[in-house]
């Protein structure tokens, strides 16, 4: 009987025990979305708000940081093109947002001019070091940061080792802040053949490391971020960053401007691996004084902006023909239960006007100028409404001889959007395309705008890829070559990778065959 009753009771404190967990998942899963803004950054996340704030800070230090030690006077973006990060409750959130292809995803990060997006599982903070979620935010602003802040083509190790260096941060009870903190993860993983090595040869030339990449993880990381980490501390090699970027710049090849730079690779290399069995290893600390957090604001978002935000995430990552046939009954629906929401007619003007450019329906680019008038309605100045307005005319103008629609009017709607905020990249691009889709020459303000559009979202891979074939299209190919070099060290996109060092050899190749000083014909569109 004391078995018995020994079990009922085991039992019961089980039931009661998933029953709690059971309701704390209800509660966490029903938690309400909120928006924490700062100067530089946006966030939603359904954790607690105290949590969100010290994200924000904490990004915000992270930022003023970067700032000092590159010495860059900071420039506030458009409030519209500040970086907005999604904060999921789990990994399999974020894995599914990127389209599930990849089990060791833990975040990811799309820059584009459009407004540049993170999507990160829960951030827990640690009283000592970082959580995983953190580092990978840390990493992808870190190339964020770089490419807004250099015009220099990094290349692959670089770029990755840089982003590694700085994702290790340290925050201090005193308030300062560590950079470059050692990433005893990367050391740990170097360390007993743990992973597969990469021959320095190999880290230093992305050409033939991605010529001999394989499937299984490799040691590319953990290598770039400690080469990184011993030229930046090292005294005896001070200065050869900036000599071997400089080198990249000249037009030498990467292993030609790492040996002038670094000297012999093989002495480099055994010099790396006596840097990785150091117990101790230098940062950067930062104080207090030097590090700016700024005004922050909070708001929890309305019950149709609730709903919506799955719907909104979805169509902010990018949906295929086959998503957005999900997508868009699911939003029209949320429409007519939330037909005042600002929010929910934004996320429908977006269903609606992808639809437009997935060729689903030809009604959907007036469906989406009745949402942008409603928009506009509510708020004169709604660059969203504004732009999205103009677009779709623009749609209905290239597809339809019977429109009573002008190209005046989509030009007066995006010179309005630019009028209001002259920082946002996006009316500008928008403007520029207006003549390249109808395949006539810009006007010198257009190209201009197109041009000013690239400052102001020099990480936007797409966008840069644009301005690129544009000037190899007028024959300017030196500018060409300037704009697209970067392009070379993109590691997430292979297919614009190999497209750029096409586009780039053509231009070099018909500047090496230039006999006369009449050759560059910038006023010509092919």
């Amino acid at each position: 009987m004391t078995i018995i009753k020994n079990l009922k009771i085991y039992f019961f404190r089980r039931i009661i025990f998933i029953i709690w967990l059971l309701l704390l998942s209800v509660n966490y899963t029903h938690a309400k979305w909120i928006e924490v803004s700062t100067d530089h950054f946006i966030i939603y996340s359904q954790q607690k708000e105290s949590k969100v704030v010290d994200i924000a800070q904490r990004l915000e230090k992270y930022h003023s940081s970067m700032n000092w030690l590159f010495k860059r006077q900071d420039v506030l973006p458009s409030p519209l093109n500040r970086l907005t990060i999604y904060v999921l409750n789990t990994q399999n959130k974020v894995r599914h947002l990127h389209n599930g292809d990849n089990k060791n995803v833990g975040g990811f990060y799309i820059g584009r001019s459009g407004g540049s997006i993170a999507f990160v599982s829960s951030i827990r903070k640690k009283n000592k070091g970082q959580s995983i979620s953190e580092q990978i935010l840390f990493h992808e602003y870190a190339h964020h940061y770089l490419m807004s802040s250099t015009r220099k083509a990094y290349p692959l190790w670089l770029n990755e080792g840089a982003a590694e260096f700085f994702s290790n941060v340290k925050f201090e009870e005193n308030g300062s802040l560590g950079l470059g903190v050692p990433a005893y993860n990367r050391k740990y993983e170097l360390s007993g053949g743990r992973v597969k090595a990469v021959p320095i040869t190999s880290l230093l030339d992305t050409s033939t490391y991605l010529a001999n990449k394989s499937d299984r993880y490799d040691a590319f990381y953990g290598r770039s971020w400690l080469l990184f980490h011993m030229l930046v501390f090292s005294k005896d090699r001070a200065g050869q960053i900036d000599k071997y970027l400089q080198a990249i710049d000249d037009g030498k090849s990467e292993i030609n401007a790492a040996s002038l730079s670094f000297g012999d690779l093989s002495l480099l290399n055994e010099e790396l691996d006596a840097y990785q069995k150091l117990k101790v290893m230098s940062y950067v600390p930062i104080p207090e004084k030097y590090l700016h957090v700024g005004p922050f604001n909070v708001k929890e978002l309305s019950k149709g902006e609730q709903k919506a935000i799955d719907l909104r995430m979805r169509l902010k990552r990018g949906v295929d023909k086959e998503q957005l046939i999900k997508i868009l009954p699911k939003a029209r629906r949320l429409l007519l239960q939330y037909p005042d929401d600002i929010g929910v007619l934004s996320v429908a003007l977006e269903a609606e006007f992808d639809a437009v450019m997935l060729g689903l329906n030809d009604a959907n680019a007036h469906k989406a100028i009745a949402l942008a008038d409603r928009i506009i309605a509510f708020d004169n100045k709604n660059i969203f409404g504004i732009r999205y307005k103009a677009l779709s005319i623009e749609q209905i103008l290239l597809h339809s001889k019977t429109s009573t629609w002008r190209w005046d009017q989509v030009h007066l709607l995006l010179q309005k959007a630019i009028n209001l905020d002259d920082k946002n990249p996006l009316p500008l691009i928008e403007y520029f395309n207006t003549y390249k889709n109808r395949k006539i020459s810009p006007t010198e303000d257009a190209l201009n705008g197109l041009e000013h559009a690239l400052l102001l979202a020099p990480f936007d891979n797409h966008l840069r890829a644009d301005v690129g074939n544009y000037y190899f299209n007028i024959r300017s190919y030196q500018k060409a070559i300037d704009t697209l070099k970067s392009l070379l060290a993109t590691a997430h996109d292979p297919k614009l990778r190999v497209w750029a060092k096409d586009i780039i050899e053509k231009s070099q190749a018909a500047l090496d065959a230039a006999s006369g000083p009449d050759f560059l014909n910038y006023d010509v569109l092919l």
